[in-house]
């Protein structure tokens, strides 16, 4: 088998499964789960996944193409969703220096001004960073942005798995896939999760193996991976004051050394370990997807230049026109690979053989002006301007200028991060609640930092302020500029302004060093002044003795 047909069966699997999956209709959910409403919700999700995969420009028709046959409405695949969907994601996070920390700085502020509060704040800090580290945090932020962009939102996931090697901390974050999540806010509060749901696909192999439940009311998804075809679902539900893991209602169990666990329970951390950050919020849970906002506009764009590639075909195409012409028109060469139309001779009598051709029908210029027009319709509605691809309209602009003209969708993204700010600040004193209830339940912690180990509740309830990265890239010598004038005025801190480098990772390091670099500077000058005062008075003394001579 070649690795190109092992490609096209594992995508046209993994599309299948992604379908069926989505379309799995549950009947053996707990009673309190909102099974119409996340049908409803799923079946949104199905649709803008469409659009953004690219199948929504699968569709056919069979009428006008012959009996039996079938074309492609929209031939040309042209997907702005996804292309706008990435733009989107690309700048939310902006110019931030490679690395392995994470794509936002979260900084935790004192409660008072005492040291010992200053000590707890930067503990909490260092633990967090830590605990990012371990979980991969870029990564998965990386990933929920993109999701967010065309399904409205994502959801952060923040649990407890001591026994994972790769994560000694203990604290496990993960992103979950918004179509298999359900959360009910508090009220009107809709950063306050008052219960949530985690439904996803399993096989019943997992589930008998790694939950130790024997699924009996299998169902088939025909056409799927041989052995992975019969699949059931599992949920995970949360409040603030228990959860439970079931499968086809029955309670998940986890083996953890010889001991067999229960996943039901009350909650130990008071309150319900998921964070929803929406894409931009208008009035309820969900957030505003790209889809909604381009779909109708994108297929009228598809259809439209697939008839612009159409009329392109038919005016290409060779139309010769023949007359006079008393026998069959043959081809002759006349050169090697050089070819002529012999038209033979004329009828007696009649008027010269000819050869023109027939004029053909041009694009007009509405046309291509129309999807032109379309083209900037679908830019505006995304907040994605020209320039973002790299078009200046054919003149030397200044880096200002460009940034200004980024202006549409630089704004949109500080709108973003708005929300982005108010849930990370959310994932941050969960991930510390998590560790400071399940610091003093640890039975090893060999190989656990103490920086860790230390967080308790006193560790909970800082302010947090997120550092962002520029959207766009900065002139980094326009940058240094204003940094020393600044500190030259006396507006800025030696530690601000070297934190808004964006360089630096270890800023009271460093400040060590320019200290010591200052201090030995300044001791070498001392030295260099000493010795020039020496030298100095020695001639002086020279200068005296002379004079003292000549007076004898």
């Amino acid at each position: 088998m070649t690795s190109q047909t092992t490609n096209q069966d594992a995508s046209t699997v993994f599309e299948h499964l992604r379908h069926q999956t989505f379309l799995y209709q549950p009947t053996t959910l707990d009673k309190e789960f909102p099974k119409e409403d996340w049908e409803t919700w799923r079946s949104i999700c199905r649709e803008r996944w469409e659009y953004f995969t690219g199948k929504a420009w699968e569709e056919v028709i069979t009428t006008g193409v012959g009996e039996g046959k079938a074309a492609e409405k929209y031939p040309l695949h042209i997907n702005p969703v996804r292309t706008f969907a990435l733009k989107h994601a690309y700048l939310l996070f902006g110019e931030v220096p490679e690395g392995s920390h994470s794509l936002v700085n979260t900084r935790m502020m004192p409660k008072t001004e005492e040291e010992s509060a200053q000590e707890i704040a930067g503990e909490a800090e260092e633990a967090l960073n830590r605990i990012y580290y371990e979980n991969r945090v870029r990564a998965i932020m990386s990933e929920n942005a993109l999701l967010s962009q065309f399904l409205g939102g994502c959801v952060f996931k923040v649990g407890w798995t001591p026994q994972t090697i790769l994560r000694p901390s203990g604290v496990h974050i993960e992103r979950i896939i918004p179509d298999f999540f359900w959360g009910l806010p508090d009220g009107s509060d809709m950063w306050s999760m008052r219960e949530a749901w985690v439904i996803q696909p399993i096989s019943v192999e997992e589930a008998k193996n790694l939950y130790h439940v024997n699924v009996t009311s299998l169902r088939s998804l025909p056409g799927g991976v041989p052995g992975s075809s019969m699949q059931t679902l599992m949920v995970e539900h949360w409040t603030r004051d228990g959860y439970r893991v079931s499968i086809e209602g029955q309670t998940a169990k986890v083996k953890v050394g010889d001991a067999t666990f229960d996943l039901e329970g009350p909650n130990p951390y008071g309150q319900v370990p998921f964070v929803y950050i929406p894409h931009e919020r208008a009035g309820g849970m969900h957030g505003l997807s790209i889809v909604d906002t381009l779909k109708q506009t994108a297929k009228e764009y598809n259809a439209r230049m697939a008839d612009a590639g159409d009329a392109v075909r038919e005016e290409s195409k060779f139309r010769p026109v023949i007359t006079n012409v008393g026998q069959g028109v043959r081809t002759r060469e006349i050169a090697p690979g050089v070819r002529a139309f012999d038209l033979g001779m004329s009828p007696p009598g009649g008027d010269k053989p000819s050869l023109d051709m027939l004029s053909t029908p041009r694009i007009s210029q509405q046309m291509n002006s129309f999807n032109e027009s379309l083209m900037a319709q679908m830019r505006r509605d995304a907040f994605v301007p020209a320039v973002a691809d790299g078009e200046d309209e054919g003149s030397q602009r200044s880096a200002l200028t460009l940034a200004f003209r980024m202006w549409p969708l630089t704004s949109h993204i500080r709108s973003e991060r708005h929300y982005w700010t108010e849930g990370l600040n959310i994932l941050a004193e969960l991930v510390l609640t998590v560790l400071a209830v399940k610091n003093p339940t640890r039975t090893n912690s060999d190989n656990v930092e103490e920086s860790i180990k230390k967080i308790g509740l006193q560790h909970l309830g800082h302010i947090k302020r997120q550092e962002w990265a520029p959207i766009l890239p900065r002139d980094r010598a326009e940058l240094v500029n204003e940094l020393v004038m600044r500190a030259s005025a006396g507006h800025i801190s030696l530690e601000e302004a070297l934190a808004q480098y964006g360089d630096i990772e270890n800023i009271p390091h460093e400040l060590d060093r320019l200290k010591a670099a200052v201090q030995e500077s300044e001791e070498r000058n001392s030295f260099a002044n000493e010795s020039e005062d020496s030298d100095e008075n020695d001639d002086e003394e020279v200068e005296i003795d002379s004079e003292e001579s000549n007076v004898e």
